[in-house]
């Protein structure tokens, strides 16, 4: 990603922070990849939306808001949610089977050649 012209949907993933990725080698996994792949949901604009309501409710809302300790509100993470998790069967089908494609590749790629796997060492 980080060779991505700015256009493509890639671009930017080299300044993403908090991937999993970085947790291979405190499991003692020299060797290894981490595969992210986002589904798209709804256009940018109304991302942007569901999560500027669901930041503002956890800022202003207050524990109160939810009965107990934990800030924000059922809206804002309804708001959050409905950006990135549709309720719609078709979708949820459609991201289930390329998340499967993705995975055989993934293990039909590395049973070729699996010293193509990185060496990590960050």
């Amino acid at each position: 990603p980080a060779e991505a012209d700015s256009g493509a949907a890639s671009s930017g993933y080299d300044l993403a922070r908090g991937s999993t990725s970085g947790y291979l080698l405190h499991l003692g996994w020299p060797r290894g990849m981490s595969i992210t792949q986002e589904f798209g949901t709804v256009p940018g604009p109304l991302v942007l939306r569901g999560l500027a309501i669901e930041r503002a409710e956890w800022l202003h809302a207050g524990p109160q808001a939810s009965g107990g300790g934990c800030r924000g509100t059922a809206r804002g993470a309804h708001a959050a949610r409905g950006v990135f998790f549709l309720r719609s069967a078709s979708w949820q089908r459609r991201v289930v089977r390329r998340g499967v494609r993705l995975a055989e590749q993934a293990v039909r790629a590395l049973a070729e050649a699996p010293e193509k796997v990185p060496l990590r060492t960050d």
